[in-house]
């Protein structure tokens, strides 16, 4: 069986410095993750958690790769979830698309790999980002 793998791709009209500050600050991310909160110091090989608006630790990370406002990465690993860590990346750039290169709109690519072929996570996931 193959190892699933997410993409999702949308297109932002913003700078590539807001759309990290939304990746990155914790008020925002509570805004799109239902209340949940996502804390770091957001360099190489810092930890990352998390937490459930009640608080409780859902999944936690380290970062891999940091390169502000372009690339970041992290693993991504459920607490209780019976599977190695999962990876999670986010690159920004100038979409090559003509019309999105006109409004200004950066293109976000979220890439989620590096499940088991047989996920419970993966599951879980491919539903949640969008």
């Amino acid at each position: 069986m193959n190892k699933p793998t997410f993409v999702y791709i949308t297109y932002i009209n913003t700078t590539a410095e807001k759309l990290w500050e939304a990746l990155t600050t914790t008020d925002v991310i509570r805004q799109y993750w239902s209340g949940r909160t996502n804390k770091s110091r957001w360099k190489k090989g810092a930890i990352l958690e998390s937490h459930a608006p009640e608080g409780e630790l859902e999944w936690h990370g380290k970062i891999l790769e940091s390169r502000r406002p372009r690339l970041l990465s992290y693993t991504f690993d459920v607490v209780g979830g019976n599977e190695p860590a999962s990876r999670v990346a986010f690159e920004i750039e100038r979409p090559t698309r003509t019309n999105a290169r006109r409004t200004g709109a950066l293109k976000l690519t979220v890439t989620h790999d590096k499940f088991p072929a047989s996920s419970n996570v993966y599951l879980g996931i491919k539903e949640g980002w969008p």
